[in-house]
């Protein structure tokens, strides 16, 4: 599970993701206008960043130790 984890955490894999599946939907005569489909995926990657930078801070504001600090 952390292996698909980090491969959602790294850029180039939403991207090649994100082409392939608006080529599927080009093919299949379903693709919404290109502007509309990087606005969506645009949302989907700031979402997983926020997510990802959410998940560093405790419940009480500080940033957690990594470690025996």
């Amino acid at each position: 599970m952390t292996n698909i984890q980090s491969r959602f955490k790294n850029k180039y894999f939403i991207l090649a993701l994100s082409g392939f599946i608006y080529q599927l939907l080009s093919e299949w005569g379903v693709a919404p206008a290109v502007g509309i489909y990087q606005l969506g995926v645009d949302l989907l990657s700031y979402s997983l960043i926020g997510i990802g930078i959410y998940s560093t801070f405790d419940g009480n504001g500080g940033a957690k130790k990594d470690g025996p600090n």
